[in-house]
């Protein structure tokens, strides 16, 4: 029955393995096959998405973005946690990138796989890759000159796949929500262990949704919170998304661990969505 294997975690977690398993044995075929027609790839988010169309085999958007990214970089998946909630599994990890023998940098990450289910397989559906650009070209340029041959290798195969479209759509992750963002979200998670209902509406939207767990989106006005208290680290902030790493305690006195993704809106600091994965 279509939606089954959705619904079943420990394949959803196993399909999703074959992700950095593919990566690391450069196998392209297997790594493109793993996608749905018409799957997005937002790496990282913020910058223009990847669209694979199955028709296109490996020479498309997603194949290309394969060959500048993935091809002629040793990657490693240094996975912490991972969640499988709204059909979706959630990695916090950190990727080890080896971009030459002398030039290895460490990016702290969230990576969120939506999932369908297609012909009785599973299948991504959006891959959305949560990390700081900035902060990793930062790490890049720490090698001297190793790193000028490296960054420079880099960007001409960047043009070469991607075309100078391309390059510029990569170059929009650097526009970001900022520090400003990241306080506004964790005034967000103060004002909710204190239950503070007006301090969550002046920092949301009129048309804010929240989805906690596998609950339905409600608004702030029907949402009915619990004694749950939230703790975030790892914020991450890529375009106008904000992720990080969430620790609620709950009423019950269980702890669980979990990943907190907050989109905000795109003409102002108001937060417009925001979903718990645990």
């Amino acid at each position: 029955m279509k939606g089954q294997l959705l619904k079943d975690k420990a394949a959803c977690i196993a399909f999703v393995e074959r992700s950095p398993q593919a990566v690391a044995t450069k196998n392209k075929i297997a790594w493109i096959g793993l996608f749905a027609d018409g799957a997005v790839v937002e790496d990282p988010v913020g910058s223009a998405p990847h669209t694979h169309r199955t028709a296109d085999g490996l020479n498309g958007a997603v194949g290309r973005f394969y060959q500048t990214f993935i091809a002629q970089n040793n990657i490693r998946f240094e996975v912490e946690h991972d969640v499988v909630c709204q059909g979706t599994v959630c990695r916090d990890l950190t990727i080890h990138i080896g971009m030459s023998d002398k030039v290895r940098i460490a990016v702290p990450m969230h990576l969120l796989y939506e999932l369908d289910e297609v012909d009785g397989a599973l299948r991504i559906q959006r891959l959305a890759a949560h990390w700081e650009l900035r902060p990793m070209l930062g790490q890049q340029m720490q090698f001297g000159i190793a790193s000028v041959v490296a960054g420079t290798v880099a960007f001409f195969r960047m043009l070469k796949y991607l075309g100078p479209r391309g390059v510029a759509g990569f170059s929009r992750a650097m526009k970001n929500v900022g520090e400003v963002g990241k306080s506004r979200v964790q005034q967000l998670a103060f004002a909710f262990n204190r239950n503070d209902r007006n301090g969550l509406s002046n920092l949301v939207s009129s048309d804010f949704r929240i989805v906690w767990g596998d609950a339905d989106p409600v608004s702030l006005g029907a949402w009915r919170g619990g004694r749950d208290q939230l703790k975030l680290s790892k914020l991450l902030v890529a375009g106008r998304w904000i992720t990080a790493t969430a620790e609620v305690s709950g009423g019950d006195g269980v702890d669980r661990r979990g990943l907190l993704v907050v989109k905000f809106c795109d003409s102002s600091e108001l937060i417009e969505r925001c979903a718990l994965y645990i």
